[in-house]
């Protein structure tokens, strides 16, 4: 199968959408994420494979979201001898079309048009081969299975040596299909576990065999019971005897327990007696240091207070010499700033009289400046005005001589291919050519170039019409059609002949150059000032000038701007002198300032400790004196000793009762009374359990079911050896089935193995070019890789890397596609795949599907076009998402073919990029136009800034959206 080309309509993100397909070879369609590549394909599965009628989630996904439309998807397709187109439409609108150009063109709708369809590829397609040469972009990675492929099989087969007849092929895979059908009744296919008739019968021996095994396990357990009933009746007798003397030996600690909690009760009421009298020596004490810091405490602060004192006095003599060092600095920096007043006044004269000696100098510059403007703006008008006349532009001269040069070769090759007619008189006669009389003397001969139909009439007695073939035809419609253009082209230009156009485009050139070396001046004068803003400045300077000569009181100014300049500088200078004294003087000022300052803080931050310190004492005496007229010192120490000494009794009379308790065991008589009360709670807990499980067991043996349970048994038995029987006679169909299968398996499989080698070499030869000479790999009987040997060190295919087994996926289903006839094959497709190769691998594998390009057809879909940089001739299709300026409609031309191993002419780099703009559908991306013309970032930047400057090329969008078109007329032209 072949696919030519597929067409998408309202597909998913797809407004319309139309890809050629290349029908030998590689075809790469690149394009960036949710572009729609991935939808083609999936486009291409439905259009085959689901009715019109059909609301799958597969239909419903490729719906757009956002507008109420129908997908509908078109395919042109070769396969066998048929060549079809299939369009179909989906939901609002639904239908299918079928149209059939060869061998018998047929046209069918509806229903009719889907199983004709599907008649047509049943009989020349390969489904199993089309699902094993795909990798798709969201499936998982995996080995292909060829096994079931009738193309790959039959081509493998005539690879080793084997036969062709197609018929005895035919009827060993139908014994082979019928045998394995009749073991699939028996048997499951993957597991070779029962399954179908065999499973039922395994299914009723193991129920019959449960059934009997259910009645006797019946029996032993009633026997069970009737034992457990009487160890039941044994353990309640021991263990209510053990109750009762558990409740005795209960009754007696009990009694001990009683006087324990007694001492106790005495114990923790000491306890009570000692905390208190604790509490209170504590506070006694706690009172006693308090007193005694408090007097410490007034005793240090009286001290401190007379050094506060002290420092007080000597901290005012400071501040007084400070005060009068910060009065005569106020007094110095008044001065300087006076000084400084008087050297301005100075500097704004001396500069007033510099500006206006810059102004008289620069009223002359721009007076010259304004003359030369004028002058290029007047040749810059000329060049523009003979240029609007001119009619003969550069892409009308470029059209001028192809036309001229494809005139010339139509009348050469016209010339050539004609007819000739040659008139030789015999006598002297007349002779009638298209109507017109040529006089032939004796002996005469004349030649004409046939180039259409001619009529010849021979002495008015003869009539002859010479027809030319068609080749001759097609050659003088060629010229026809040629000069027809040339003549259009020379009255557009206002032209007689190519030469008169060369002289003109030589005029044209040099007025452009000259219009552009006028242009280039005029930036350069607009660089420094515009003509309107010269003129502006002129007359501003001349009013400056104007008012500095009336207003001016000097006696008069400086003899030229350098002597004004200098007069400037040294007046600047004393200015400069006089507020740096100016600054020194208020330094002095600000830190003679920043002492005083300092200082009365320093007095403040005193006194405040002084009135602070002060405060202190006299509340520490006033808290003393209220404490001593409370209690006096004497009185609190008795008090204190007098706590101390009740703490002591109390302690004494606590540990006494204590050793008391311990005499008595109190903890130990606990834990036995705990231990005693546990224990009759377990045998209470166990009777009644026992208690419940003999009244279980005697209801069991009561129950009317348990009568009639040996006739039951006798039915089981019997019933299990019919179920035996059958399943013997099931079991022997079925290995007997499988016997017959796997034999004709075995068979298949060395047939397999036969046919093998061929497919292992062609994996092998394609698989030297990426991974070296010695590389081999060895395939199990679905031809799967199972190993891959390198270097001599062979790995399983399991071990090797992600990238390598995607390589090797890639090299089994080439070497496919290349085994297989390509009117019996389909094309290998190929969605977003070696993402895991390195840049040297995926060099290597574009020389692979280079080398197997020429054997069958390929597709690959990629978002990252580099990946497939080197592969020879490869036909590219780029695809570009819409745009809000640009949005894809179905008139528009979305796609732009690129051949990057096109070689590039020497264009300049603007020619190169117009010319890739003409050809482009629509806007093209940076990227893009770099691809096609092959320019460097720097060729690209020097040459768009000229173009955009001259107006040649029309930029929308910003940043990643921007956009390079040709303007309107340019794409007329």
């Amino acid at each position: 199968m072949i696919l030519h080309s597929l067409t998408l309509t309202n597909f998913r993100g797809v407004t319309h959408r139309t890809v050629q397909f290349a029908d030998t070879g590689v075809t790469i369609v690149e394009g960036p994420n949710e572009v729609g590549k991935s939808s083609l394909a999936e486009a291409l599965d439905l259009v085959l494979g689901e009715l019109d009628s059909s609301t799958k989630r597969a239909l419903r996904a490729v719906k757009p979201h956002h507008r109420d439309v129908s997908p509908e998807v078109e395919a042109q397709i070769t396969s066998g001898t048929y060549r079809f187109t299939i369009r179909k439409r989906w939901f609002h609108g639904a239908k299918t079309e079928l149209t059939v150009h060869i061998p018998r063109a047929e046209q069918l709708t509806g229903r009719a048009a889907h199983d004709r369809m599907t008649e047509i590829l049943t009989e020349t397609h390969d489904w199993n081969l089309w699902e094993a040469l795909r990798i798709n972009q969201r499936a998982p990675l995996r080995e292909a299975d060829f096994t079931t492929a009738r193309g790959l099989a039959h081509a493998l087969d005539q690879a080793a040596g084997g036969s062709s007849d197609h018929d005895n092929s035919q009827l060993e895979e139908s014994l082979y299909d019928s045998s394995r059908k009749e073991m699939l009744r028996y048997f499951t296919e993957k597991k070779a576990a029962p399954a179908g008739d065999y499973k039922q019968a395994v299914d009723v021996l193991k129920q019959a065999e449960a059934t009997e095994r259910q009645v006797a396990d019946v029996i032993d357990d009633i026997r069970i019971d009737t034992e457990r009933a009487a160890e039941v009746e044994c353990q309640l007798h021991d263990l209510r005897t053990q109750q009762a003397e558990r409740n005795t030996l209960a009754q007696e600690l009990h009694t001990q327990q009683t006087k324990v909690d007694r001492a106790q009760r005495e114990v923790d009421a000491l306890g009570m007696h000692v905390d208190t009298a604790s509490i209170e020596a504590q506070a006694t004490q706690a009172a006693l240091a308090s007193r005694e810091k408090l007097i410490s405490d007034l005793d240090e602060r009286a001290q401190h207070l007379s050094e506060l004192a002290t420092d007080r006095e000597a901290l005012a003599a400071r501040h007084d010499t400070a005060l009068t060092t910060a009065t005569n600095a106020r007094t110095a920096r008044e001065a300087a700033d006076r000084a400084v007043n008087a050297a301005e006044e100075q500097e704004r004269r001396a500069a007033a009289a510099k500006d206006h000696a810059v102004d008289v100098d620069a009223l002359d510059g721009l007076t010259r400046h304004a003359q030369q403007i004028r002058e290029t703006q007047a040749i810059a008008q000329e060049c523009a005005v003979w240029l609007d006349g001119c009619q003969l532009t550069k892409s009308m001269m470029s059209k001028l001589r192809k036309a001229h040069d494809e005139l010339t070769q139509a009348a050469a090759a016209a010339n050539a291919a004609a007819a000739r007619l040659t008139l030789t008189a015999i006598a002297d006669t007349q002779v009638d050519i298209d109507d017109q009389r040529r006089d032939l003397g004796r002996g005469e001969v004349q030649t004409h170039v046939l180039t259409g139909d001619t009529d010849i009439t021979v002495a008015n007695q003869l009539r002859l019409r010479l027809t030319p073939g068609l080749g001759e035809r097609e050659g003088a419609e060629i010229l026809r059609a040629a000069r027809d253009n040339w003549n259009r082209l020379r009255r557009e230009a206002g032209v007689e002949t190519i030469a008169d156009a060369e002289d003109l485009n030589g005029q044209r050139q040099a007025r452009e150059a000259q219009a552009k070396s006028a242009k280039k001046t005029l930036n350069s004068l607009y660089s420094f000032r515009s003509a309107d803003d010269t003129e502006d400045e002129i007359t501003r300077v001349r009013a400056r000038i104007k008012r500095y000569t009336d207003t001016s009181n000097e006696p008069g100014h400086p003899c030229g701007l350098n002597e004004a300049r200098r007069q400037h500088e040294h007046v600047v200078a004393a200015v400069k002198n006089a507020k740096h004294r100016a600054r020194l003087a208020q330094t002095r000022l600000a830190k003679c300032e920043k002492d005083l300052e300092a200082l009365r803080a320093e007095q403040t931050a005193l006194d405040s400790r002084i009135t602070t310190f002060n405060e202190e004492i006299n509340a520490a005496q006033g808290r003393l004196a209220h404490d001593r007229s409370v209690e006096d010192d004497h009185a609190l120490r008795k008090r204190a000793d007098e706590a101390r000494d009740n703490l002591a009794d109390f302690k004494q009379q606590h540990r006494r009762a204590i050793a008391e308790l311990d005499q008595l065991g109190g903890p130990q008589l606990a834990a036995r009374l705990d231990a005693v009360k546990s224990a009759i709670e377990s045998l209470d807990k166990e009777i009644k359990e026992l208690d419940a499980e003999g009244h279980e067991i005697r209801g069991r043996l009561s129950d009317p079911r348990v009568r009639g349970l040996a006739e039951r048994l006798a039915d089981a038995q019997r019933e299990h050896a019919e179920a035996r029987a059958h399943h013997d006679t099931q079991r022997r169909r079925a290995h007997a089935a499988k016997l017959l299968f796997d034999t004709l398996h075995s068979a298949r499989e060395r047939a397999h193995e036969h046919y093998r080698t061929p497919f292992r070499a062609r994996i092998e030869d394609l698989g030297r070019v990426l991974f070296g000479n010695d590389f081999a790999v060895d395939l199990d009987t679905d031809l799967a890789i199972t190993t891959r040997t390198l270097n001599g060190i062979t790995v399983p295919y399991t071990s090797l890397s992600g990238g390598t087994q995607e390589q090797l996926c890639v090299l089994t289903r080439l070497a496919c596609a290349t085994l297989v006839d390509p009117s019996a094959g389909v094309p290998a497709l190929f969605d977003d795949t070696l993402g895991h190769s390195d840049p040297e691998r995926l060099d290597l594998l574009a020389a692979v599907m280079s080398t197997a390009a020429a054997k069958c057809q390929v597709i690959l879909f990629t978002c990252m076009p580099t990946r497939f940089r080197g592969i020879r001739g490869a036909h590219r299709v780029r695809l570009q998402a819409p745009t809000p300026e640009h949005p894809e409609t179905p008139e528009s031309r979305p796609l732009l073919i690129i051949d990057r191993n096109r070689p590039h002419t020497d264009d300049s780099p603007e020619q190169r990029i117009i010319e890739c703009l003409r050809t482009a559908a629509g806007p093209l991306a940076r990227q893009d136009i770099l691809d096609h013309t092959g320019l460097t970032s720097a060729q690209w930047q020097t040459a768009i800034a000229v173009l955009k400057q001259d107006g040649r090329v029309l930029v929308t969008g910003k940043k990643r959206g921007t956009r390079y078109s040709l303007p309107p007329t340019s794409q007329d032209a």
